[in-house]
């Protein structure tokens, strides 16, 4: 009983460039994913913080799960069904494309307000920490520890927050799940 529209899991994207807080406490981008073409940026001159290196067998694993559930579940699929969601749940997404775009897409469910993308470095590492926890291969687009890094002393190191009885409950927002913190790593790339 296909009509040739898809039910919406998400709220209706209406572009918006204006900066903006996410819900992780970093400034991220309105400006949606679902209309993200292969150049550099997004229109409205909103620039990409970069793509990552998605090693083969990751970017085949990717390719299979998208088409696998591009008819059967296309809410866990971005807009444009180019990336994978990779970890969710009330009121955000974390997706991972074959080509390297790595996001969080932040929603409130009870609005009509449109979906927020956070396509900060910050942003990035923590969809790929989440993400790692559905699909481990992940782990290996995670940036290394550099010498500069210091274990973070919010966390101790466990890239998680333990909040009365729950341990490892909340990522912890000071060094994005790594459990270190490196200046270098959270810089975000020249445009």
């Amino acid at each position: 009983m296909s009509t040739g529209t898809r039910q919406r899991s998400r709220p209706r994207i209406r572009l918006r460039n204006e900066p903006h807080a996410s819900a992780w406490g970093y400034p991220c981008s309105r400006a949606p994913a679902p209309r993200l073409r292969m150049g550099l940026g997004l229109s409205g001159g909103v620039k990409l913080t970069g793509r990552w290196q998605v090693p083969q067998p990751l970017r085949a694993q990717i390719e299979k799960r998208i088409a696998e559930i591009k008819d059967s579940a296309p809410g866990s699929l971005s807009d444009d069904h180019s990336a994978l969601m990779v970890d969710g749940g009330i009121g955000y997404g974390c997706f991972v494309s074959p080509n390297g775009d790595v996001f969080i897409e932040e929603y409130d469910p009870g609005s009509d307000e449109p979906s927020q993308f956070d396509r900060s470095r910050r942003g990035q590492i923590i969809a790929l920490v989440l993400g790692k926890r559905t699909l481990p291969a992940l782990a290996e687009m995670l940036p290394v520890r550099t010498d500069d890094a210091t274990t973070c002393e919010a966390c101790s190191g466990s890239g998680f927050l333990t909040i009365g009885q729950l341990e490892n409950f909340l990522l912890c927002k000071q060094c994005c799940g790594l459990g270190w913190i490196s200046p270098t790593v959270f810089q975000e790339p020249a445009t």
